[in-house]
C-alpha cells in the first residue's frame, strides 16, 4: 500500500490527483462549492472520463452549476434531507487510488479550517471496499426513490435529483424539526483524525489476530469516545432552544391557519352542496310536473278524440254493411224501357256474327270455291253476305269453322272496349275496329276483282302498284260497303250494349261501391286503433319516468337531509386533526428540548457509522495483510455480521429513546 497525508495545499494535491484520471472517477462529499476543482472535474469530462458525482442537496451546492456537467455526460445525484445527513468525503479515480479525509471540497475550507487527506494507491481491497460503499449510496438512493414521484425516466447524462415525497406541509414542518435537531447534533461533533481511526484498527486487528468478537469492545471505545466528542456550551442550547421555539410557534400557527382556512371552505362548500341539491330537487320537481301534463294531455284529451274517432268509424262501417246486405237484397225489376235495346243488340249481334263470319269466309275461301265452281263448266259466284259460309266452314274442317264463329267476337270486343275506356285508349280501340274493317274491306275488294277477272267479267287484272291499288278501292262499291256495314254495326253494338248493361249492373255496382266505403273505413279504422295503441305506449312510458323522478327527487331531499351530519363529521375531523398535529409537534418539540438539556447530546448514527468505517477500514486492511484472500474474507464476512449486530442493537436503544434519525 502506497499512502501519503497532507495536512496543507490540500486543493492543489486533489486536483493533482484528479488529473491522473484516464477512466472513471467516482465522488461523494457532503459540499462541494469550490469551483477550481470543479473546473478540474469539467475538463476530465470533456476528455472523456467517465464522472459519477454523489452530493448533497442544500443550498451551498447551488452554487456551482451542475446542470452543465450533467449536460457534458456527468452523473450527478443529489440526496435531499430525507436521506440524512451524508458527511462521506471520498473519491475513487481508475479503481486505483482512493482520496479520502476530513476535507469538504469548498472555499471556506481550502481557506480556513485545519482538514487532511490521505491518498492511497496499490490497495485494491480498501479502494474496491470504498466503491462498493460508492454504490451501496447508490442503491440505497434508488430505494428511497421507489416511493417519489418520478416524472420522466433518467439518462445518463441528466442530473439525478433525489425529489422529495409526497408529503403535506405539516410533514414537511415536522421533517424540518428533526432536521434542525440533526443539523445541530453534527455541528457538535469534534473532527476526528480518520488516519488515526484507520491505523487503530489494524492495530486492534493485529493485537487480536483479527477476533471479529474482540471488535464490540472497541465499537463500545468508539461509541464512548464519540459521546465525549459531542459537546456543546450553555450559550448554543438556549440559541438552538430559542429557534426550535419559533419553529414550532410558526408550525402551530400554520397549522391553526390551514385548519381554520380548511373549515371556512368546508362552511362554504356546505352552503354550495346545499345550494347543488336544492337547485336539481327544483328541476326534478319541474321534470315531475311536465310529465303529469304529458299524461294528463294524453289521458284526457287525445285518448278520448281517438276512441271517439273510433266509435263512429264502427258506427259507419256498421252502417255500410247494413246498406250492402240491403242492396244485395233486393230483387231485381225488369224495366220496359230495355226491351227494344235489348232486341236490337241481339238482331245486331246476329248481323255481326253473320257478316264478319261470311267476310272474312270470302276473304279466306272465296277464291277457291270460285275456281272449283269454274272447274265444274259454271260462273264463279262470291258475296259479302254469304248465307252458306257456316255450312260451307264446316265441310273445310273444325278449325275453320271456330275461327269463322269467333272472329265477330274481335269487333264485339273492340266496340265493348270502346265504350267502357275513357281517353286515348277508347279511342284506340275505335281505330283497332276501323282498321280491321279497312283491311277486310280491301281483301273483299281484291277478291271480288279476281273472281270478276275468272269469270271474263273484266280484262282488267288487280293491279301491282300501291298508287293503282289505293285508287281502285276509292272508287269500288265493296271497298266502302264492307267499311261501312263493318264500322258502324261496332258502333251500334257498343252503344246498345252501354246502353242496357248500367240499367242491369246497377245493383252491383251500388253494392261495390258501399263495399270500397266499408274497406275505406276499415282502414280508417286501423290507423286510428295503432294511433290509439301508441298513446297508451306513451303513457306507459310517461309513468314509468314519472316513477324514476319521484325516486331520484326523494334521493335528492333525504341526500339534503344528511348534508349537515356529513359537514359536521367533516368538521368535527378536521378539528381533531388539528389537536392531534399540534399535539404532535408539541411533543417533538418537548423531546427536542428534554435530550437537549441532557448533560450529554445524543450520539449522531451518521457520524456513528462513519467513524466505524474508518476503522474497519483499518481491520480490513490487516486481514488482507496476513491472511490470503479466502481467510481475510470470511473473517471480513464475520467481522461485517458482528459490527451489524452491534449497530443494529445501538440504533435501536437510540430510536427507542427518541425515534429520530441522527
Amino acid at each position: 500500500m502506497n499512502t501519503k497525508s497532507y495536512f496543507s495545499d490540500i486543493r492543489e494535491n486533489i486536483v493533482a490527483t484528479l488529473s491522473e484520471a484516464k477512466d472513471e472517477i467516482l465522488i461523494a462529499v457532503a459540499w462541494f462549492t469550490d469551483p477550481i476543482i470543479y473546473e478540474a472535474l469539467e475538463k476530465k469530462v470533456n476528455s472523456g472520463v467517465k464522472l459519477q458525482l454523489i452530493i448533497a442537496d442544500n443550498e451551498d451546492n447551488k452554487r456551482l452549476d451542475f446542470d452543465k456537467l450533467s449536460n457534458i455526460g456527468a452523473n450527478i445525484t443529489k440526496i435531499g434531507r430525507d436521506y440524512g445527513i451524508m458527511h462521506h468525503k471520498f473519491c475513487v479515480i481508475d479503481s486505483k487510488i482512493l482520496i479520502n479525509g476530513s476535507y469538504n471540497w469548498t472555499v471556506n475550507a481550502s481557506k480556513n479550517n485545519n482538514e487532511n487527506i490521505m491518498v492511497i494507491r496499490e490497495d485494491d481491497q480498501l479502494i474496491e471496499d470504498y466503491k462498493k460503499q460508492f454504490y451501496n449510496l447508490l442503491e440505497e438512493v434508488k430505494t428511497l426513490n421507489e416511493n417519489i414521484e418520478v416524472t420522466e425516466p433518467i439518462s445518463a447524462k441528466e442530473e439525478i435529483v433525489i425529489q422529495q415525497p409526497k408529503t403535506d406541509k405539516f410533514e414537511e414542518d415536522i421533517k424540518d424539526l428533526d432536521f434542525e435537531w440533526n443539523l445541530f447534533i453534527n455541528s457538535q461533533v469534534k473532527e476526528i483524525d480518520e488516519e488515526e481511526l484507520f491505523n487503530l484498527g489494524y492495530k486492534r486487528a493485529e493485537e487480536n489476530h483479527g477476533d471479529p468478537q474482540i471488535i464490540k469492545e472497541e465499537l463500545d471505545v468508539l461509541y464512548s469516545k464519540l459521546l465525549n466528542d459531542t459537546q456543546t456550551d450553555t450559550g448554543l442550547k438556549d440559541k438552538f432552544r430559542h429557534k426550535i421555539e419559533e419553529r414550532t410557534n410558526f408550525t402551530i400557527n400554520y397549522i391553526t391557519e390551514e385548519i381554520d382556512g380548511k373549515l371556512n371552505e368546508l362552511e362554504v362548500e356546505k352552503v354550495a352542496t346545499e345550494n347543488s341539491v336544492k337547485r336539481k330537487i327544483t328541476e326534478k320537481d319541474g321534470e315531475i310536473k311536465t310529465l303529469i301534463g304529458s299524461q294528463d294531455q294524453i289521458k284526457e284529451e287525445k285518448v278520448p278524440l281517438i276512441e271517439k274517432r273510433i266509435e263512429q268509424t264502427k258506427d259507419k262501417i256498421e252502417g255500410l254493411e247494413e246498406s250492402i246486405i240491403e242492396i244485395e237484397s233486393k230483387k231485381f225489376k225488369f224495366q220496359k224501357k230495355l226491351i227494344i235495346p235489348i232486341c236490337l243488340l241481339i238482331l245486331t249481334s246476329i248481323y255481326m256474327w253473320v257478316f264478319y263470319g261470311s267476310t272474312l269466309y270470302t276473304i279466306v275461301h272465296g277464291l277457291a270455291d270460285a275456281q272449283v265452281a269454274i272447274d265444274m263448266g259454271g260462273n264463279a259466284n262470291i258475296s259479302v253476305f254469304n248465307i252458306n259460309a257456316f255450312p260451307d266452314a264446316i265441310e273445310k274442317g273444325f278449325m275453320a269453322f271456330v275461327i269463322i264463329s269467333l272472329f265477330p267476337f274481335l269487333p264485339m270486343t273492340a266496340a265493348y272496349l270502346f265504350e267502357s275506356l275513357k281517353g286515348f285508349q277508347k279511342y284506340f280501340t275505335l281505330a283497332f275496329v276501323f282498321i280491321i274493317d279497312v283491311l277486310m274491306a280491301y281483301q273483299i275488294a281484291k277478291t271480288m276483282h279476281i273472281v270478276n277477272y275468272m269469270n271474263g267479267d273484266t280484262v282488267q287484272k288487280w293491279p301491282e302498284d300501291f298508287i293503282d291499288i289505293f285508287v281502285y278501292c276509292i272508287v269500288d262499291s265493296h271497298f266502302w260497303f264492307v267499311i261501312f256495314m263493318g264500322f258502324m254495326s261496332a258502333l251500334l253494338w257498343g252503344f246498345l250494349y252501354q246502353t242496357i248493361t248500367p240499367e242491369i249492373s246497377h245493383k252491383k255496382q251500388a253494392s261495390k261501391l258501399e263495399e270500397n266505403k266499408r274497406n275505406k273505413q276499415e282502414e280508417k279504422l286501423e290507423g286510428l286503433e295503432k294511433d290509439l295503441e301508441a298513446e297508451e305506449d306513451k303513457y306507459s312510458a310517461l309513468h314509468q319516468s314519472l316513477l324514476v323522478s319521484k325516486s331520484e327527487k326523494s334521493i335528492l331531499e333525504e341526500e339534503y337531509d344528511f348534508i349537515p351530519k356529513t359537514f359536521i363529521s367533516k368538521k368535527t375531523k378536521l378539528e381533531e386533526l388539528k389537536k392531534l398535529r399540534i399535539k404532535k409537534v408539541s411533543d417533538r418539540k418537548e423531546a427536542i428540548l428534554h435530550f437537549l438539556e441532557r448533560e450529554h447530546l445524543p450520539v449522531s448514527i451518521s457520524s456513528l457509522k462513519h467513524r466505524f468505517g474508518m476503522l474497519k477500514a483499518g481491520w480490513n486492511k490487516f486481514l488482507k495483510d496476513v491472511y490470503s484472500e479466502k481467510i481475510a474474507k470470511e473473517k471480513t464476512a464475520d467481522l461485517d455480521e458482528v459490527t451489524e449486530k452491534w449497530l443494529t442493537a445501538k440504533n435501536n436503544d437510540l430510536t427507542s429513546e427518541f425515534n429520530l434519525t441522527y
